[in-house]
């Protein structure tokens, strides 16, 4: 559980300095209060507050708020932008995201962060596209890494450019990174297909099945509960998380498989997925080291879980389903609504394409 932040108040208005905790190279913050302008928050509507910079210490930071006291358009303020780091920079924005982003996302800006180590500590209006280039370079990571290491950047510098501590984002001038698709990035071939049906009584082999002819990832698969997310009254089942076209999207459970969700269907267990000791909810490396991989060596099979979804859209275009349906059954951006309502009809049609496979 994260220890609340210890406050140290002065007088109303005058701003508040606080310590965020371990980790941070500059973790005491100095902010103060905007004067008649406030903001709407799950808590109501409260106060906007300016961050004016981070610091080594509690003094350095008192000292800051004070001296912006003192004269908030005073050269002092200006000097301490001049001296902003990408760190600085990037802890501010951190510090701004919105508070219901996935733990996925959060860990993903993270992850990138921990790459950008040659600019951290260089200021910010020094940095120019050669550098933010050579980080890149210097990456000896997946492209798809490299794409998220890139959005960092352009990210950070655009928080810098709207708060005027720069008056150029020189990183949203580097060049798009082009992923190259794996050749382990593969639908499964009917061959392949064959040969996990002959071993579905091999542990875990119907949770591969079940992949391909759902399109559920694998995480959206460990996630789902039994009395949540399977109906098996409907012979349906709901999941989704990583997009909201994809979120929640319900999936008719096609009639070879019903056997093989039967198999894991417990309404006494929560997880519909999980681990056979504790019956606690299983987590993908788990599943990746014990089972799936241990799979594909056994079956002289070179794929990734993510492969399931891939053959579950190419089984759906090889049978000539109806688009829509394709689109709504894999959580495509083009179906995105608000809201999404099934009815009956919407369902059975999502049911005849499935049954095509």
């Amino acid at each position: 559980m994260q220890k609340k932040r210890k406050t140290y108040r002065r007088g109303n208005g005058e701003g508040t300095v606080y310590n965020l905790g371990k980790g941070r190279s500059k973790p005491w913050v100095a902010k103060v209060f905007m004067q008649n302008e406030l903001a709407e928050t799950k808590r109501g509507m409260r106060q906007v507050y300016k961050t004016i910079g981070y610091y080594f210490t509690k003094q350095e930071a008192q000292m800051a708020l004070l001296e912006y006291n003192k004269n908030p358009d005073d050269i002092n303020f200006a000097k301490q932008v001049e001296n902003k780091t990408f760190n600085d920079v990037f802890e501010e924005w951190f510090d701004m995201l919105p508070k219901d982003i996935s733990e996925n996302t959060v860990k993903g800006h993270l992850f990138a962060y921990q790459h950008c180590k040659k600019i951290v500590n260089r200021k910010i209006k020094s940095l120019r596209t050669i550098d933010f280039q050579n980080v890149i370079n210097d990456c000896s990571l997946s492209d798809s890494s490299k794409i998220k290491i890139k959005s960092l950047m352009v990210s950070v510098c655009k928080y810098a450019e709207m708060n005027d501590y720069i008056n150029k984002n020189y990183a949203s001038f580097l060049p798009a990174i082009n992923e190259k698709q794996s050749d382990l990035h593969q639908p499964f071939t009917k061959e392949e297909l064959r040969i996990l049906w002959e071993h579905k009584d091999m542990p875990y082999v119907d949770t591969i099945l079940i992949m391909i002819y759902t399109g559920f990832r694998i995480n959206e698969l460990l996630e789902m509960e039994n009395c949540k997310n399977i109906d098996i009254e409907n012979k349906t089942m709901k999941g989704g998380f990583k997009t909201d076209a994809g979120k929640d999207r319900i999936v008719p459970i096609h009639s070879s498989i019903m056997p093989l969700v039967m198999n894991h269907y417990d309404p006494a267990q929560k997880y519909f997925i999980r681990n056979k000791r504790n019956g606690s909810r299983m987590k993908y490396q788990n599943y990746r080291n014990n089972y799936f991989d241990k799979i594909m060596i056994k079956l002289k099979m070179e794929h990734l879980p993510h492969d399931c979804r891939h053959t579950f859209a190419t089984l759906l275009n090889d049978a000539e389903a109806n688009s829509t349906s394709i689109m709504k059954l894999i959580g495509h951006s083009s179906f995105d609504i608000t809201e999404k309502i099934y009815t009956h009809k919407d369902i059975e049609e999502l049911r005849k394409a499935i049954e095509l496979i």
